[in-house]
């Protein structure tokens, strides 16, 4: 077992998804699942991978109406393939790096939010699998 080398907490995501680009070729956009996500790194599922070194322009679509994070990333690993003995899915994992520390505050409340949804995501699946769906309860009106 290797030791983890993270320093920031790492979130596992169910169905979230980034865009991405090399050479920020903006016509030549990916959209890829992303696997999970720390404030400084993620590892995105790919089949389409960019060498280890390049530096790639990734978009995190924020919740709601807030628009994108415009993203520099530097890819520092790839996994090229999956088997019956290795069945992780292939991509490559990317380092972000921060030209301003208030895009990084956004990532730092953008990955305490996938985490918190993915809680929520999780609890709401325990509770529906032992007591089915549960119906909100009308109370009638307050007074």
């Amino acid at each position: 077992m290797t030791k983890e080398r993270r320093k920031d907490i790492r979130v596992p995501l169910i169905q979230e998804s980034v865009s991405w680009t090399r050479h920020g070729n903006i016509l030549n956009l990916k959209t890829d699942k992303a696997n999970n996500m720390s404030v400084n790194g993620m590892f995105i599922e790919s089949n389409i991978q960019p060498d280890i070194g390049e530096v790639i322009q990734i978009f995190v679509k924020l919740p709601s109406d807030l628009g994108a994070l415009d993203l520099n990333a530097k890819v520092k690993w790839r996994r090229w393939t999956n088997s019956k003995k290795n069945p992780l899915p292939m991509g490559f994992g990317v380092n972000i790096g921060y030209d301003n520390p208030k895009i990084e505050k956004i990532m730092s409340a953008y990955v305490i939010y996938m985490r918190n949804k993915q809680i929520i995501e999780v609890s709401k699946r325990i509770v529906e699998e032992f007591f089915g769906k549960v119906k909100p309860v009308d109370k009638g009106p307050i007074i």
